[in-house]
């Protein structure tokens, strides 16, 4: 004890100069260790962990290609805006070694449906299911001893299974279970305990029935740079027509909106609208009588104005309206109101959470935020299926590879309808209406999902994450 104070007497010594050093010494070791603290727990970082952590557990030694790709830009492409010079728009981008994606994709759903045309015309009907040629469409589920044996034939005779409600029949949503396959009894995985509620009870059976093929409208073009190659586009400019000439987003996103599958006259909510991309693809089919562009916060409805406002031509141009709301989507009170309504839910964003800081959900500031995420999806989802009309459709999408954003809150939105409402629906099963699209975008397969159709990143044509999921209310 007196070797310490002396050593801190001579310390002292010259005016306190050393203590000052010494304090100035620990200050900044003191700064380094939180300022190594806070770079561990930055929403990057911990984004990386908490992926890490669950994502391995159901995607396998597939993980390491996709997070490898997550880590990387996505790859871009571009919406041809209608409203600006086309012709002219197109050049530009051709010019830039892109090529018109939907033009290879409208080839690919041709082919296919010449394929299965002739299947179907060389098809035995001795061979065919015995529903096969059923005046009410309904499926009997002893028509075949081999189900999967049922869908192939089904499937080369071009027969849909569609399962239809019956007035005989009660509104619950087992009475309405196809012959090919039937989804609610498997578990699947946890991704935590903050969804304590998202566990699967068994007590939900829901009809899947197979979704007819995908149609693109010929206004709708989406350029794209080849697979393998990581050019970018020039940043979009102002047409000859006043308006920007295309919009860039990830190729994935372009599916949720095919899935939606709109008509000539359809009303149409787009539930969470922001930024606006997918509501301007809604657009550019020219097919909407009425877009209705929602979102909550207001500075994504100003974001989502701006966008509209930037590649919209004058509303006298315009052959249907389209508006901009600002309302709690979980508090939405229009009831059988819309023939179509996209979903694309607030999520994990995962790409933006590993390479961005700003506005991560991952930042620490947000955890209560992010643990509420799936309660928020679940509410958007159900009130989606309360807005749309009896024989409209609402595709609920993400850019997550959360299984419990994904297929999780699909199975709790439907368990509600079920139990709280009479609403009936029907799951569209779209793994074949999506295989024209394998040879573009890497599809999730052997990995459990069960509603919906997933896209995964890949180093070699980088699109997604993209969950989506297609749900026609019945009645």
């Amino acid at each position: 004890m007196i070797r310490c104070i002396t050593a801190a007497s001579e310390l002292c010594s010259g005016c306190g100069q050393g203590w000052s050093q010494l304090a100035r010494r620990w200050k900044s070791k003191r700064a380094d260790h939180w300022a190594k603290l806070r770079k561990k727990q930055t929403g990057t970082a911990l984004a990386l962990k908490h992926f890490d952590h669950f994502y391995p557990e159901k995607y396998g030694p597939r993980w390491r290609s996709i997070r490898l790709a997550l880590l990387c830009q996505s790859k871009p492409t571009a919406l041809v805006n209608h409203y600006s010079n086309v012709a002219e728009t197109t050049a530009k981008l051709t010019s830039c070694g892109s090529f018109d994606l939907t033009a290879e994709w409208r080839e690919q759903i041709s082919r296919r449906q010449g394929r299965l045309s002739s299947l179907a015309s060389s098809a035995d009907p001795a061979s065919l299911p015995a529903d096969a040629d059923s005046s009410d469409g309904t499926a009997d589920e002893t028509s075949a001893a081999d189900p999967a044996e049922a869908r192939a034939r089904a499937e080369a005779a071009g027969q849909l299974r569609l399962v239809q409600p019956t007035q005989e029949e009660s509104a619950a949503l087992h009475d309405y279970v196809p012959a090919t396959q039937l989804h609610g009894d498997e578990d699947w995985l946890e991704e935590g305990d903050y969804f304590q509620y998202g566990q699967e009870d068994g007590s939900l059976k829901v009809a899947l029935d197979r979704d007819s093929p995908i149609s693109i409208p010929d206004t709708l073009r989406v350029f794209s740079f080849p697979a393998g190659e990581i050019s970018r586009f020039p940043f979009p400019s102002t047409s000859s027509t006043g308006v920007r000439d295309y919009y860039p987003l990830d190729g994935a996103s372009l599916l949720p909106v095919l899935a939606l599958d709109v008509q000539p006259g359809d009303e149409v909510l787009d539930l969470c609208a922001a930024p606006g991309g997918k509501s301007l693809a809604i657009l550019q089919t020219l097919y909407p009588a009425l877009l209705v562009c929602n979102d909550t916060q207001g500075g994504r409805v100003k974001r989502l104005q701006q966008v509209l406002l930037d590649y919209l031509p004058a509303a006298e141009h315009w052959p249907g309206q389209v508006s901009v709301t600002k309302q709690d989507g979980q508090r939405l009170e229009a009831r059988d109101r819309y023939d179509k309504v996209l979903v694309d839910a607030p999520c994990f964003s995962d790409r933006h959470s590993l390479l961005e800081d700003d506005n991560n959900i991952f930042a620490i500031s947000r955890s209560r935020e992010r643990i509420q995420i799936p309660l928020l999806q679940t509410n958007l989802l159900r009130r989606a299926l309360e807005a749309v009309r009896p024989g409209g459709t609402v595709v609920y999408s993400t850019c997550t590879l959360s299984p419990i954003q994904n297929d999780g809150v699909v199975h709790m939105a439907l368990k509600q309808i079920w139990e709280d409402t009479d609403i009936q629906v029907v799951v569209k099963d779209m793994e074949d209406s999506m295989k024209p699209f394998y040879g573009t975008m890497w599809f999730a397969r052997g990995v459990g999902i069960k509603y919906g159709q997933q896209v995964l990143p890949s180093v070699v044509n980088n699109f997604g994450p993209m969950y989506f999921a297609k749900i026609v209310r019945l009645k």
